[in-house]
């Protein structure tokens, strides 16, 4: 498999191949993670960004009485952190899986943004997709049912590890977790939570119902 960063930016934009030759050169250094750790913190002080090479991770934010929410799943070949270039960051992450990130100087990212601009470009439609999947989230917290939402939720598992290449025959990876990430993203309970994938596919849900067996996540 090649980089997920740029088969993530080569859905949205045709890259030449000097751009792909600065992507890569610009994910080298990397930088293993183990399921649970904290890859980005909001109090630190962004001086890098960092592209999931491989494995899984999610944003969240946690409240003062301890409780968390989750607000997206990170699939291989996004940005955990591309606020950070300009703003400060309101969320933190954190791994789902073991895995892979690159670690890129803000200087560099800059760089390769002010004098590659179909990266640039591709970089903004990645940013309008996140935002489109937000209001789906927002939607569903607030007008789905916890059936429906869940189902939303293993549809768009399976569709953005379709775009990088690691969802085959209706079937995609998707890592255990002690926390059971899916209660926490959307908002429901323990009991709605094993008649999830049985929700998707009576709900008619497009990826859920492809093919005879469904579609399914593979717990790693």
């Amino acid at each position: 498999m090649g980089n997920p960063f740029i088969t993530n930016l080569e859905n949205y934009v045709t890259l030449s191949g000097a751009d792909r030759a600065a992507i890569e050169a610009l994910t080298n250094k990397r930088v293993s993670f183990t399921p649970g750790m904290e890859l980005v913190a909001h109090e630190d002080s962004p001086r890098a960004c960092h592209i999931l090479l491989e494995g899984q991770a999610f944003r969240h934010r946690n409240l003062a009485d301890g409780r968390r929410q989750i607000l997206c799943f990170i699939a291989p070949g996004d940005m955990l952190d591309l606020q950070g270039l300009f703003l400060d960051l309101d969320y933190d992450v954190s791994a789902l899986s073991k895995g892979q990130v690159a670690v890129v100087h803000r200087e560099e990212m800059e760089a390769l943004l002010g004098s590659r601009p179909q990266v640039a470009l591709g970089l903004w439609r990645l940013t309008l997709v996140e935002a489109a999947i937000f209001r789906e989230w927002m939607v569903g917290m607030g007008r789905r049912s916890a059936h429906a939402r869940i189902a939303h939720l293993l549809c768009e598992v399976y569709v953005r590890m379709q775009a990088v290449g690691m969802a085959q025959n209706g079937r995609c990876p998707f890592p255990r977790h002690p926390d059971a990430p899916w209660r926490f993203a959307g908002a429901v309970g323990r009991a709605h939570q094993s008649g999830a994938p049985d929700a998707a596919r009576g709900g008619r849900c497009r990826c859920c119902t492809r093919g005879a067996g469904g579609a399914g996540l593979d717990r790693a």
